[in-house]
């Protein structure tokens, strides 16, 4: 028998097979499931990648790690369960699995967990999401929003982030194309590299107080884009944050703090800054 191969579409792998290799089925479109025996314990970088065809899978409770892209592009899967037993999830290991409406971890896993049946895999010791699908929410319990965790979720129109996230890292809501609208809580300290870019339906976004940095092309291409709202004091900017965004009309800035953003913002937008009025004290 050879090392690997599909039968009527099913993926058959040996018995006693402690590894599956990286690589292993990447591209295989013909794929569409896979009996993984319990003897593996480590599931290869890009093992599944790219397997569009690919519509269950059952990882069993030998397995302790899944490695980096592992099901990269598996675009038919529609579900995942991660057994108590894994310790070890590779960045990206599900991204551009577009088709998922459901993400659960193991109770018993020390490592990961799906708190709350959020729809999600969150790094447990750290309190950071680090794989969303469309059906997803953020439990308010989470600090940090890990590194493309909804990358690609062409399905999600919307989310909540709650006061508890502090940190949003690169490309987390990147090609989210329907995504609508937006409020980045006064809890968040920076908004990562590309977080945004290329949500092509996203028209409104409010920053509250708190942000210090949106970091580079935060915002690219987003095309639909009418407008946002800062805050009193973001300090820094990075290169083509709201580049390419065609729409853009208007970008509100509180009360005397148009020359505070005319020094961050580049000269282009200027002309699109609108101060709005000083909040009445209550007496």
């Amino acid at each position: 028998m050879a090392e690997y191969e599909i039968k009527d579409g099913v993926g058959i792998i040996p018995e006693r097979t402690k590894e599956i290799r990286g690589v292993a089925f990447e591209n295989c479109k013909n794929l569409t499931s896979i009996v993984i025996p319990d003897s593996v314990t480590k599931i290869g970088a890009r093992a599944f990648a790219l397997c569009s065809g690919l519509t269950h899978v059952d990882i069993p409770h030998s397995v302790t790690e899944i490695e980096g892209s592992a099901f990269d592009g598996c675009i038919s899967l529609t579900s995942i369960t991660i057994p108590d037993s894994v310790t070890k999830i590779g960045w990206r290991a599900f991204e551009g699995c577009t088709g998922l409406t459901s993400i659960v971890v193991s109770e018993g896993n020390e490592i990961y967990d799906s708190r709350d049946n959020c729809n999600a895999i969150v790094e447990t010791k750290t309190n950071k999401l680090i794989q969303g699908c469309n059906v997803s929410f953020i439990p308010n319990s989470v600090t940090k929003l890990g590194a493309h965790a909804f990358k690609n979720c062409f399905k999600l129109k919307s989310i909540v982030i709650p006061d508890s996230v502090e940190l949003i890292e690169l490309c987390v809501f990147e090609n989210c194309t329907v995504l609508a609208n937006i409020v980045i809580p006064s809890s968040v300290k920076s908004i990562g590299a590309c977080a945004f870019e290329n949500c092509k339906k996203l028209k409104s976004v409010v920053v509250q107080a708190g942000l210090n940095k949106i970091y580079d092309r935060a915002f690219a291409n987003c095309s639909s884009l009418e407008t946002v709202t800062l805050p009193i004091g973001v300090r820094s900017f990075g290169v083509d944050v709201f580049t390419d965004c065609a729409a853009l009309k208007t970008i509100n800035v509180p009360a005397k703090k148009t020359g505070y953003y005319k020094k961050r913002l580049p000269k282009e937008l200027h002309s699109l800054i609108v101060e709005l009025p000083a909040e009445k004290k209550a007496k």
